[in-house]
């Protein structure tokens, strides 16, 4: 036992992590110093991450491009009529151009409501939880719940737009989900690990 721990402890000492992020979204919320900054821009990089790391990175990448230095900020003074037309055309898979500008909208509703996303999973989640389940169902569906009449005329929730929210009240396996979590609470190795307070 204790050979195969040196073994696998060399291989993690000789790992190159920065060839890693190439390859890999975390790319996108390492980029920023300020951790507002990293969960939203982990945010998006998650819901997107679906498919082949070649196809969905420049997708982001179109996102995240015109927020500049600070993609909060931007999301914080977000109007889907005065915004808009930065993403128009851009689209992924499932998702619509409409259905990736409401996910914008509903991160800006999120953010002047509750100033971040852990707020909003922290006042669903108990230290006590035996995992994470609650506290994730419990963010879900404070985007599920918001009214999307202001992107598409009318309050509705097309495929594109929920496929971006996994829950696992729904029985998902909530890969993308938990990959944002992973890297928010998760302060080892790559992860930022900015929000505080969660076991890992």
């Amino acid at each position: 036992m204790d050979r195969l721990k040196n073994i696998l402890d060399r291989f993690y000492r000789e790992y190159n992590f920065d060839e890693r992020i190439l390859h890999d979204p975390i790319e996108f919320p390492l980029r920023y110093k300020n951790p507002a900054d990293i969960e939203v821009s982990g945010f998006i990089a998650s819901c997107l991450a679906y498919g082949k790391v070649e196809q969905f990175k420049p997708v982001v990448e179109r996102l995240l491009s015109p927020m500049g230095s600070s993609p909060f900020d931007f999301l914080v003074s977000f109007d889907p009529g005065r915004h808009g037309r930065l993403f128009e055309g851009v689209r992924y898979r499932f998702n619509q151009s409409e259905d990736i500008l409401c996910l914008l909208f509903m991160l800006h509703r999120v953010l002047k409501k509750y100033g971040s996303l852990q707020n909003v999973f922290i006042s669903r989640f108990h230290p006590d939880d035996r995992n994470i389940g609650r506290g994730l169902s419990g963010l879900i569906s404070t985007f599920l719940a918001m009214d999307t009449s202001e992107v598409y005329g009318k309050d509705i929730r097309p495929r594109g737009l929920v496929q971006f929210f996994p829950s696992p009240v729904n029985g998902s396996a909530c890969k993308r989900a938990s990959l944002f979590l992973r890297w928010m609470i998760r302060d080892r190795d790559i992860d930022p690990g900015i929000w505080k307070g969660i076991p890992n």
